[in-house]
């Protein structure tokens, strides 16, 4: 009789460790699920292939502030990141994780390196540096300028590494007017630069919209041959 009670206690003991093991077990991977699903309501894009190479940088800055907004642990940034990846994108993916060394940990940081190396090839980090470096507000506003600056300044990490190559490289790009305007003043930094440049621009296009018509044509009258005076129009640029 005594036998048959340690026996059964033993029995029930690792019933309830059983038990316990699989509540744990199930609780990791509701664990796991919530946080791709508190990934997944921040509504990440997805990406499938490169047509401009800014298009890679904004789509892993894009996903790591959406993993930062889920507070996604480290070793789920990758499987999740890569959830969202499609065709071409995707099939790169599969192969890359398939040829990954079995004792090297495929990390975010590593992820990210492998995904530019890939997608962004160094010859067009260098075309993207040269049309950086022949950048010139042309026709656009200081707005787009900016825009397009800002943009390309990522290929040519050297000339913006501080304000004040920063400055001069902006600067050296606004229209002649613009140029003559700020280039004999001192700027404390970049931003502040912008805003001069958005208020000279601003200033001028006042003065320019309010010149009077008749500056467009000046009027000369000139003797004709037999003493009367005729009205000619000459126009000016």
């Amino acid at each position: 009789m005594r036998m048959f009670e340690e026996r059964r206690n033993k029995d029930l003991l690792e019933l309830l460790r059983s038990v316990q093991a699989m509540v744990g077990q199930n609780g990791n991977q509701n664990g796991h699920h919530s946080k791709l699903s508190d990934f997944q309501r921040t509504k990440p894009p997805s990406f499938s292939q490169v047509v401009d190479p800014l298009e890679v940088d904004d789509w892993l800055r894009t996903i790591e502030k959406k993993l930062e907004i889920a507070c996604t642990k480290e070793a789920d940034k990758v499987p999740f990141a890569t959830h969202y990846l499609e065709g071409a994108a995707a099939i790169w993916w599969d192969n890359t994780k398939a040829m990954w060394p079995a004792d090297e940990e495929i990390t975010w940081d590593k992820f990210k390196d492998h995904f530019r190396k890939y997608h962004i090839p160094a010859g067009i980090m260098k075309v993207k540096q040269r049309e950086f470096l022949v950048l010139t507000q042309g026709s656009l506003s200081v707005s787009e300028y900016l825009h397009k600056f800002n943009n390309l300044a990522r290929y040519s990490l050297y000339d913006v590494a501080t304000e004040e190559r920063k400055i001069d490289r902006f600067l050296g790009g606004l229209n002649h007017h613009l140029r003559y305007t700020l280039i004999m003043l001192d700027f404390l930094d970049f931003q502040t630069l912008v805003d001069i440049a958005l208020i000279a621009e601003r200033e001028h296009k006042i003065v320019h919209d309010n010149k009077p018509a008749n500056n467009d044509h000046k009027r000369k009258f000139e003797p004709k041959k037999d003493g009367q005076s005729v009205q000619k129009t000459r126009t000016w640029q």
